[in-house]
């Protein structure tokens, strides 16, 4: 009876065994198969408003971040900053007629940053952005804009007189009014339906200029890439132009009037103007 017993016990050992294997067996299966949930950081959402009486220069410096500026519904000024800190990481202040926000060092700062800048409905005056790292879109801003940009893209849609330096990124420009002067070492200038003045530069990149209104004179400069001008009809105006290497196509229907030079210089690249 004891060797049954034993021989019992063994069994019911075994078979436990089994059953202990087989179960953890299948819920290693099923761990491997089911989805795997990512840990969800939620952004923070900070908001700042600013009094600008008697402000007449609103200048930010930006380290490594992405910016939007549009114009808001209120009379102050609004920033909005999204990120995965609660710490609100633009630095105001004023000297004078002129308020500056000055983004904190990469040391303080590691992680980009997302603002949305709002300005005051009835603010007319000077903007001035200074990026490090980071894209900027700006929308329906008629200010003077003066902007110094390291690396990233520019997007402006429906603004006024620009002053751009950028050293790498490609810069858009879509309706757009008045004196525009841009600047960039590597990327693309596009810009369509202009109504004023341009004067664009770049080393390596395309300029492409389309819908393009003149109302004085212009001038475009290239050392690798092309030059292409869609001039609206109604524009008046005259070509002065020299291309070291590259394919020239301009129509000869086009800007044969006393007014409003165009001066193109291109070294690398072709010369497209109709």
């Amino acid at each position: 009876m004891k060797e049954k017993s034993i021989v019992t016990k063994i069994l019911i050992a075994g078979i436990f065994v089994v059953f202990l294997l087989l179960f953890l067996i299948v819920f290693s299966l099923i761990k491997m198969i089911a989805p795997k949930k990512e840990k969800v950081i939620e952004k923070s959402i900070i908001s700042q408003n600013y009094s600008l009486v008697d402000i007449e220069n609103i200048s930010f410096d930006f380290k490594k971040s992405a910016s939007t500026f549009l114009v808001g519904e209120w009379e102050e000024l609004v920033i909005v900053q999204n990120s995965m800190e609660e710490k609100f990481y633009l630095n105001s202040k004023q000297k004078k007629n002129t308020i500056s926000f000055e983004e904190d060092n990469y040391l303080i700062n590691p992680q980009k940053k997302e603002y949305i800048v709002y300005l005051p409905k009835n603010y007319l005056n000077k903007l001035t952005i200074k990026n490090g790292f980071g894209e900027i879109s700006i929308e329906g801003i008629i200010n003077d804009i003066e902007m110094n940009n390291n690396s990233g893209k520019i997007s402006l849609n429906t603004v006024g007189n620009i002053n751009i330096q950028d050293v790498s990124g490609d810069i858009s420009l879509k309706n757009v009014q008045g004196i525009i002067n841009v600047s960039t070492s590597t990327g693309d200038i596009v810009a369509e339906s202009v109504l004023g003045i341009i004067n664009a530069e770049t080393i390596t990149g395309d300029i492409l200029i389309s819908d393009f209104h003149i109302l004085g004179e212009t001038s475009f400069e290239n050392v690798s890439g092309d030059i292409v001008l869609q001039i609206n009809p109604e524009s008046l105006c005259k070509i002065n132009y020299s291309n070291d290497s590259g394919k020239t196509i301009i129509d000869d229907n086009i800007c044969n009037s006393e007014f409003n030079m165009i001066t193109i210089k291109n070294i690398t690249g072709m010369i497209k103007i109709n």
